[in-house]
């Protein structure tokens, strides 16, 4: 799934009391194992918010054509319904009936269109349509970037374009999407392409195989990632080995996974360093028998890889550096250290870092020389730009 939907957002101060009750119907319904029992509940309780105010008979539309679409339970899935619903509240829902952030909404039933086209989930596959609804969803909210992003990467519905699409991942990244890893895997393709290190079958392996993972067939998707990976490409080792930790294309095996993804990092694809210390650490400390007695010393082991991907400018380990001097995670607590990295990792676009480093113990006038510093830095979307000008050239 390329984005996960909340209507958490919706203005509350708009909202009645028929539709707060939507709402939770529909979050019940989209979980697992759900049965069509939850689907009619949900179905009841938008009954009730047409007939008391039908103010709100698009935005309650919306959410049936959402949980009809992203329900996790075959049984509650149902996605000529959820077209039908997602279509119906495009031509209802308007920008003045929602706070101005709640107009994402207008992005998510677009963005849910595009899903179900691009999947060919409940209407044949078709990218052409896909790119527009893509296309329609970040003009209203850039966090709804992604499919856009991976449309122009993989040349489907529109011309393959690299660039713009390394610099929507970077748009959404700067409104709060987690495209880092996504964003990160393109950009080494373009800098070994600057080099002329690139192997250009090896990388359309690789893009197909993300491509069929993300819109269709998972098992031909599983043979060109795998094909990629057995071509020693780097973001392949580290897209498998985050696949082998969560089962994803083949049963999930969490040692094996932890290999390559600290394999990619040796490749030189250092975010792949930073998911192995992650996956390494929930592996041998949640997953092992008296792996928390050995929590402190694993955290002590793994600080070099986070610090490496940091180095790189690589937000999430920015982060998880902060935390680690933040909390003395293996090391003494450090809050000047701790502030430094915390600021880098906002500074590139990290929200949760945002949030942390107000809860740094240090005082207002170190927080100030050091936020006037990593202001001077370039952020994601001037890092990108620079990029960009030098890879065309």
């Amino acid at each position: 799934m390329l984005f996960s939907f909340t209507m958490a957002s919706y203005a509350q101060n708009k909202q009645s009391s028929e539709m707060r009750k939507l709402f939770k119907a529909v979050e019940k319904g989209r979980k697992a194992k759900k049965t069509q029992k939850e689907a009619l509940a949900a179905e009841k309780a938008a009954e009730a918010v047409y007939k008391a105010h039908p103010e709100e008979t698009g935005m309650a539309h919306y959410c049936l054509g959402e949980l009809y679409a992203q329900a996790e339970s075959p049984e509650v899935q149902d996605y000529p319904k959820a077209m039908d619903m997602l279509r119906q509240s495009l031509t209802e829902l308007t920008e003045n009936d929602l706070l101005p952030s709640g107009k994402k909404y207008l992005g998510y039933a677009n963005y849910n269109i595009g899903l179900l086209y691009a999947c060919g989930n409940g209407t044949p596959q078709n990218y052409d349509s896909a790119y527009v609804y893509f296309k329609r969803a970040q003009e209203y909210e850039k966090a709804l970037i992604t499919g856009y992003g991976k449309l122009l990467e993989f040349g489907l519905g529109t011309q393959k374009d690299l660039p713009a699409a390394l610099m929507a991942y970077a748009e959404g990244i700067n409104a709060g999407a987690d495209l880092y890893l996504t964003y990160y895997a393109l950009k080494y393709a373009m800098e070994l392409q600057q080099k002329g290190e690139l192997n250009p079958v090896v990388f359309e392996k690789y893009q197909q195989g993300v491509a069929n993972h993300e819109f269709g067939d998972g098992n031909q998707g599983y043979k060109l990632i795998k094909e990629a990976v057995d071509s020693c490409y780097a973001p392949a080792y580290a897209e498998w080995g985050t696949g082998l930790y969560e089962g994803t294309y083949v049963e999930a095996n969490k040692e094996l996974a932890c290999h390559y993804l600290k394999k990619a990092g040796d490749a030189g694809y250092y975010p792949g360093y930073h998911n192995y210390a992650t996956y390494y650490f929930m592996w041998k400390v949640y997953g092992s028998i008296g792996g928390m007695l050995l929590g402190k010393q694993i955290q002590k082991e793994l600080i070099p890889y986070y610090e490496k991907a940091a180095e790189m400018g690589f937000a999430p380990s920015e982060y998880a550096m902060g935390n680690t001097y933040l909390n003395a995670l293996g090391v003494k607590a450090d809050p000047r250290k701790a502030y430094t990295w915390l600021a880098k990792s906002a500074h590139h676009g990290f929200a949760e870092a945002k949030v942390l480093k107000n809860q740094v113990s240090l005082g207002n006038n170190y927080k100030e020389e050091i936020d006037r510093e990593v202001s001077q830095t370039p952020d994601i979307i001037a890092q990108t730009k620079e990029f960009i000008a030098k890879y065309k050239q």
